[in-house]
């Protein structure tokens, strides 16, 4: 069993905001078991100690919306039809570690990330924050998270580990869901509203119908899961809530 003691200045319970002072935080095999005063505290002899003088020690965080496929730098259309689907693959990786160190333990990554990226880290390939993926985005024909040009290019390639994301229509719409699961998603994501990035809308467009929304709700509850809305657009929003949608993202 490898026993590890943290010595901080501080711990600080975010539920309480209580502080801590001479805190140790003790953790047994990668679980955390103790956590207070050093002089409350019994830490083993053999205990390997981390010097955290100088630091405030606090739960890890947890960050509901990310993209770890992502540079975070805009939409450059060159880049991305040069860019093959395993680099993609390599950013989550190193965008991984990155989160991690910064203190994330928990992610929701919404949209991007297949889930052989979770599957990667549960199984210690690569360091990682615990993730909660939806795979791919689903939205309307010309909507959020279609990428066809009036060129007639299209840049959403569908992946095996990765479903197509337009979808329309109420049949659709519960076959598409399914795709989504069976590709692993511990969520799932609809556009209903347009967005910034996106060729065919703007964020104040309303996108998908009340009902497309509820047999997406439905299905997803079928199979144990929730569904987060992209929602920029008042009625996207409105639609949304009243479909059952659990979180809404950026609602502005």
């Amino acid at each position: 069993m490898v026993i590890r003691a943290i010595l901080g200045d501080a711990l600080l319970n975010p539920a309480t905001g209580e502080v801590t002072r001479e805190a140790v935080v003790l953790i047994e095999d990668g679980h955390v078991t103790k956590a207070g005063r050093r002089n409350g505290t019994q830490v083993p002899r053999d205990a390997e100690k981390i010097d955290a003088a100088g630091l405030t020690l606090l739960p890890g965080l947890i960050d509901c919306h990310v993209h770890l496929t992502n540079l975070g730098e805009g939409l450059d259309f060159a880049r991305e039809l040069t860019t093959p689907p395993t680099l993609e693959l390599m950013r989550a990786v190193r965008a991984a570690r990155r989160t991690l160190d910064a203190g994330f333990t928990a992610v929701r990554d919404a949209a991007g990330s297949p889930a052989g990226i979770r599957m990667a880290i549960d199984a210690g390939y690569f360091p990682g924050p615990r993730m909660f993926v939806t795979v791919s985005a689903l939205s309307q024909t010309g909507g959020h998270t279609d990428s066809h040009f009036m060129c007639g290019a299209d840049l959403d390639i569908p992946l095996p580990d990765r479903p197509y994301m337009v979808v329309d229509g109420v049949e659709n719409m519960r076959m598409r869901v399914r795709e989504v699961i069976r590709a692993g998603a511990d969520w799932i994501k609809l556009c209903t509203s347009g967005g910034v990035l996106s060729p065919g809308d703007q964020p104040h467009h309303s996108a998908l119908t009340l009902e497309e929304i509820r047999a997406a709700v439905e299905e997803a509850g079928v199979q144990g899961r929730k569904v987060m809305a992209h929602a920029q657009a008042n009625a996207g929003i409105k639609n949304a809530l009243k479909a059952g949608v659990a979180t809404i993202e950026h609602g502005i």
